[in-house]
Order: C-alpha cells, then structure tokens, then sequence
C-alpha cells in the first residue's frame, strides 16, 4: 500500500516538476519567445512584435536618461526588457501576478524586466 502512495506521488509530482523548470527556464532565458528587439547603451528591449526604430530608440533614451538620474546606480553592465503583446505569453510570465502592467524577476545571476504591451509610438508631452 505504501509502495502504491509512493508511486503515485512521483508520477503526479513528475509532471509539475518539469512545468516548474520550464517556467524557471523561459524566466532565466525568455530569448526565443521574443523575435524583435534593439539596444542602445546599457538597455536592450525584446518584443514579440516589431519595435518601431524612431519609437524604439526614443525609448531606451528616455529609460537610460531615468537611470541616470536616478538615486539607484545602475550598476549592471546591461539590463534587458521583455515586452508582452501576445496574450498568452502576457499569461505565462505575469502569472504570478496577472494583472500587473509590469514584473521583475530577479535570481542570483541577474533578473529581467517584463512589461505587459508597449505602444512605441506613443510620444508623450513634455512639461
């Protein structure tokens, strides 16, 4: 009867197991989900979508010129953000938090930025 507990327990552990690694995985090293990206400086941004150059490259000047000014030194050599239009890679990665606009996930080698859509385009006005 034991025997029987015990199986049944690495045959429904197993499969969660592996779901758990691979949730790990596509954190640590979410690259192949995201087919588009641009980088300047210290910043790289990854979309599931074309990235607008104009808008893009606005972008990452506007995030390192908030890094600069910031009392927290950016110290990494490079930070990555990941941007999520599809719906359901929007499921996978705020799964922890689903109705977030924005996660990041830190681990002991380093840590990704994930935001939930992103209108490159948008200019927004300036006081």
């Amino acid at each position: 009867m034991l025997q029987m507990i015990k199986r049944t327990l690495l045959w429904a552990g197993a499969p969660l197991a592996a779901a758990a690694l691979l949730f790990g995985a596509l954190i640590v090293w979410p690259d192949p989900l995201f087919a588009f990206s641009l980088g300047t400086g210290k910043i790289i941004v990854a979309s599931d979508r074309p990235i607008p150059p104009a808008g893009g490259e606005r972008f990452l000047r506007d995030c390192e010129g908030l890094l600069e000014r910031s009392p927290l030194k950016a110290k990494a050599r490079q930070y990555r953000v990941y941007v999520t239009n599809e719906d359901w890679r929007q499921r996978l990665y705020f799964l922890p938090a689903p109705n977030a606009l924005g996660l990041a996930y830190s681990y002991p080698l380093g840590g990704h930025a994930f935001l939930s859509g992103a209108n490159f385009r948008y200019r927004p006005a300036r006081p």
